[in-house]
């Protein structure tokens, strides 16, 4: 279905999209028609500014930019508390929009400028950022021993988080590590530092682990559904 692209109001910016990223989330969305209706798709965006509105200052026509998908509005009680991952009137474009399309419009503040990258590279800050809040929040400290469930890029970014924060050993949990694409998970979770990497699929998969570190993990980071 073809449309117009939405032109920009007086604090919005037009972005051309360059590179979606579709993750689980999307996936989730286009098969099961959550509410019962379809959801627009695609929250990980790159690209680079096309219009702007008459009031936005930070970016101009031409830049290279990320995408923020949803933003605390700075003014309700819990973000005045300092408590933002609570905000009662989050910002979000994905309730009307979809990412997954040419042209993406969206309030000023959600877009980020950025150097240095091609737009694939720049696509991954999303998940990126949500590696950085799930390894603060479990306050990890040197030396303490983790599990990291899931080797999805998530998963593979906290691994990479934990250990330059001095965590060890850390260990990935990761599901069908014997297809093409768990083989290829497996290696990035090795190379991002994990001490081993253990099927999810495999019947004895609890007691080799519990046979390797039978001291037991101070953290449990979980990335994906666990298993």
């Amino acid at each position: 279905m073809e449309h117009e692209y939405p032109k920009p109001a007086s604090d919005e910016v037009t972005v051309k999209v360059k590179t979606c990223g579709i993750c689980g989330t999307d996936l989730h969305f286009y098969n099961e028609f959550p509410g019962g209706r379809p959801i627009p798709l695609g929250h990980e965006v790159s690209g680079y500014v096309y219009e702007i509105g008459k009031d936005v200052t930070e970016v101009k026509p031409g830049g290279s930019v990320i995408v923020q998908n949803h933003l605390p509005c700075g003014r309700c009680r819990s973000c005045l508390q300092g408590k933002t991952s609570t905000c009662s009137s989050i910002q979000t474009y994905m309730n009307d929009r979809s990412a997954l399309a040419e042209y993406l419009t969206v309030k000023q503040n959600m877009v980020v400028p950025f150097s240095g990258l091609n737009y694939t590279g720049a696509v991954v800050a999303e998940p990126l950022t949500v590696a950085f809040d799930i390894t603060r929040e479990a306050q990890v400290q040197p030396f303490q021993r983790v599990v990291v469930s899931g080797s999805g890029i998530i998963g593979l970014f906290c691994t990479v988080l934990l250990k330059m924060g001095g965590a060890e050993p850390v260990v990935v949990l990761g599901r069908m590590l014997s297809s093409a694409r768990g083989e290829k998970r497996a290696e990035a979770a090795v190379a991002t530092g994990a001490s081993q990497v253990f099927d999810t699929e495999e019947q004895d998969r609890i007691e080799r682990v519990q046979e390797q570190y039978p001291e037991g993990f101070e953290r449990i980071i979980v990335t994906s559904p666990p298993v």
